[in-house]
């Protein structure tokens, strides 16, 4: 579901010719969002999607992310709307171009800092939730080629592509007004330059790394997206078990520390429209990076289902259920059929003799 654009502005990063400092302008008033083509507002609410994505918190030691302070002092959050917009978003232009003037940024190209606010509704009718984002997306101009109307000849060109993502941000703010953990989506491409190296201590975040987690996490993110594509419980188990020799296969043949996400989905869900459903899923819901590191404990888990109370412990097979294992959804319960002799006998001898004898 694509979002509906509450507050845009352009700034301009350029350096100046003479010293090669970067040097902030931002518009004078916010862009005109009814002046934005249909086009134009779907890339942009839907532009942090696909492989590359990376999850991270805002830095608070030694101090809280200047990036931070600036969204607590603007950001009125019971109306969940900006003070000032155009003031905030020329903040945010200024301090990427302070960040640029440091140590080797003073390399990278400058270009244009496109800063938006969006909201989007999601969950059923009748269960709906405002989310609200803001964005930040850096844009370099890019040599290009045209045909001259007049004399029907080649000519070059400059121009920006929205067409995919290579430097940007992306804050759910109803995440980071609740403390939730990893509130922040970015994206440092490789083909940015020097610039990528100073984008993720422009925004002070950083990328947490939990093994056993995000192995959790990415779990529940493949049978979340089987349930939504309407797979069956042995579907399910299958693309587990087939994600866990995936990953072992990554860890243990080929020697990586990380599994790639988008590499993981091609090889699960072959057809694209699966593939991005699961990357959404996985990103936006269970919020993982595009590479994350795998608890091998808990990947073994994958083709099983177990628990462990203070009273008992259960484990099996996933494959099982349905088959030898039953499950009761209105009662809740688990049926175990065909047990082995062994378990039978051993459960007799804790069982009291029920056998009515007369007096």
């Amino acid at each position: 579901m694509n979002g509906i654009i509450q507050n845009l502005i352009i700034s301009s990063i350029k350096r100046n010719e003479r010293s090669n400092m970067a040097e902030a302008e931002t518009r004078e008033q916010e862009n005109d969002i009814a002046d934005l083509s249909e086009t134009v507002t779907n890339k942009l609410t839907t532009l942090f999607k696909g492989g590359g994505m990376k999850v991270g918190d805002f830095v608070t030691e030694p101090e809280q992310s200047a990036f931070a302070n600036l969204m607590e002092r603007h950001l009125s959050q019971e109306q969940m709307e900006f003070n000032d917009y155009r003031a905030f978003s020329s903040s945010i232009a200024e301090l990427l171009a302070r960040k640029l003037n440091t140590a080797q940024a003073i390399n990278a190209k400058d270009g244009f800092l496109i800063t938006y606010f969006y909201s989007q509704d999601v969950g059923e009718e009748d269960n709906v939730e405002n989310i609200y984002f803001l964005c930040v997306v850096f844009l370099h101009r890019i040599d290009g080629t045209d045909i001259n109307d007049e004399d029907l000849t080649f000519e070059s060109i400059e121009r920006i592509n929205l067409d995919s993502l290579n430097l940007g941000a992306k804050v759910c703010l109803n995440d980071w007004i609740d403390n939730e953990e990893r509130p922040i989506s970015f994206k440092l491409g490789k083909g940015t330059g020097d610039v990528r190296r100073y984008f993720q201590t422009f925004l002070g975040c950083d990328e947490p790394v939990n093994c056993k987690i995000d192995t959790q996490s990415l779990k529940d993110a493949i049978t979340e997206t089987c349930n939504r594509l309407e797979r069956n419980s042995e579907q399910i188990h299958n693309l587990c078990d087939s994600a866990k020799n995936y990953c072992l296969e990554r860890l243990n043949t080929l020697g990586e520390d990380k599994v790639n996400l988008e590499a993981l989905s091609r090889h699960l869900f072959p057809e694209e429209e699966d593939s991005e459903i699961f990357l959404h899923v996985a990103h936006e819901e269970y919020r993982l990076s595009d590479s994350i590191g795998i608890d091998k404990t808990v990947l073994r888990t994958f083709s099983r289902i177990q628990v462990q109370t203070e009273h008992y412990k259960i484990s099996f097979n996933a494959s099982q259920l349905n088959q030898t294992i039953e499950f009761d959804r209105e009662n809740r319960s688990l049926k175990f059929n065909n047990l082995p002799q062994s378990i039978i006998d051993d459960v007799q001898k804790f069982q009291p003799n029920t056998t009515n004898t007369d007096n």
